[in-house]
């Protein structure tokens, strides 16, 4: 069918180029948000709260977004994985806290990234994964959920 009709072809590549640059975008500007220095508050705990807020509602709305395709862009997926170890070391309480259907997109991530990417890629997601392991010592569900990731490998 896109042999026979070459420009929608065309259109779908285009669609799947901005879905993937919307998302990069995304990614980059929530990996900002985590810098220490984007937001300025008289009171350091507050500052903290605030950008792991936007941070995780940012997540809640983009990761639905993402899936095993968008993640063989290299650049896209490096950024992605970063970041998800980034917020589940620094606030492994709130990632406990996400909507379960993003924590379980987000392990399902975690799971097609161990066996399909680079040793960055592996690196960042064992220090994901060990920081939520380390932190859901006392939450049963979970541990069922870092016991998924740990059994797929």
């Amino acid at each position: 069918y896109s042999d026979a009709s070459p420009s929608r072809g065309a259109a779908i590549v285009g669609l799947e180029d901005d879905r993937y640059d919307n998302i990069l975008q995304c990614l980059e500007l929530l990996s900002h948000l985590c810098s220490k220095d984007f937001f300025v508050f008289d009171e350091p705990d507050k500052q903290d709260d605030t950008s792991s807020r936007l941070v995780l509602v940012g997540l809640d709305i983009i990761v639905p977004h993402i899936d095993v395709d968008l993640l063989k862009f290299p650049k896209l997926s490096s950024e992605f994985f970063k970041l998800i170890t980034f917020i589940c070391e620094v606030y492994p309480e709130k990632v406990v806290g996400l909507p379960e259907n993003v924590i379980d997109q987000i392990v399902l991530m975690l799971k097609v990234g161990l066996n399909n990417y680079n040793d960055d890629i592996t690196f960042y997601i064992f220090n994901a994964v060990s920081a939520l392991a380390l932190h859901s010592l006392g939450n049963q569900f979970f541990q069922r959920k870092i016991g998924q990731i740990i059994k797929h490998t």
